[in-house]
């Protein structure tokens, strides 16, 4: 059974995996001089790593994939 202990476990390894992402991209945009681009995926990395621990605010796709994107800014 599928249960929210289970859920609980994978959701945080799935927070921990795209965090790894955005910080590595961070890292690569910063090293070819591109500080704008860097922060915003270091951003998107403090939110994932922070859902991943649960001791975040609460998030929806509508907050992510538009800051993700770049929309509105």
């Amino acid at each position: 059974m599928f249960d929210s202990d289970a859920a609980y476990k994978r959701i945080g390894r799935l927070w921990r995996k795209l965090g790894g992402l955005y910080e590595a991209q961070a890292y690569s945009l910063a090293e070819r001089d591109l500080p704008d681009r860097a922060m915003k995926c270091a951003r998107m990395a403090e939110v994932c790593f922070w859902q991943a621990t649960g001791e975040g605010d609460p998030v929806t796709m509508s907050d992510l994939v538009p800051k993700a994107l770049g929309e509105g800014q």
